[in-house]
């Protein structure tokens, strides 16, 4: 998941802010007709989808908000998983200008990492860590992550997180509407 994430929102973007707005085989010449619907996948997330020319659908993953156990926004966060080991993290060429969350309404942040709810941080900043050469080993990590440092709740959006950038004002009016309907 946090690989099909990278690719999505990734450190490159389009000129036009589009995500893959084209296929490598279709003709540039001709037309791309691009429509957006919402359509649940097997496990009931709601993702966007955008038809492209040639009938290729590019699947856009909802933008995701989280809270954390305390202040570890400059901290690179790491999943584990059920068992405690360690389940992803980035490469440091992962991390670039733009990989930190940005600060939200009522202690949200917007991911734009793949945190989840197996999330933990470390000791490492993003910028120390970004200046690595080779990513740590996974025991390492393990021992830099922050004791009780974790992510302590997470929300779907409904927007993608290019639009969730670009008008946080409207992703804050979601947040306190659903604190508002609980």
């Amino acid at each position: 998941m946090i690989s099909a994430i990278l690719a999505v929102t990734g450190c490159r973007t389009s000129r036009n802010g589009e995500i893959n707005a084209g296929s490598a085989d279709a003709d540039p010449a001709t037309p791309v007709r691009v429509e957006k619907f919402s359509q649940p996948d097997r496990g009931g997330t709601i993702r966007s989808e955008k038809l492209i020319g040639n009938g290729a659908v590019t699947v856009i993953p909802k933008a995701v908000a989280y809270r954390m156990s305390g202040d570890f926004a400059d901290n690179v966060p790491v999943t584990l998983a059920s068992d405690g080991s360690l389940a992803s993290y980035p490469a440091p060429t992962d991390l670039c200008e733009g990989s930190t969350p940005l600060a939200l309404a009522d202690g949200w942040w917007l991911d734009r990492r793949g945190v989840g709810s197996g999330t933990v941080f470390t000791r490492y900043t993003y910028r120390d860590y970004a200046a690595l050469g080779t990513a740590p080993s996974p025991s390492q990590l393990l021992g830099a992550v922050i004791p009780g440092a974790r992510v302590t709740a997470v929300m779907r959006l409904p927007m993608t997180l290019q639009e969730a950038v670009a008008d946080t004002a409207a992703v804050n009016a979601f947040i306190r509407s659903q604190r508002l309907s609980k």
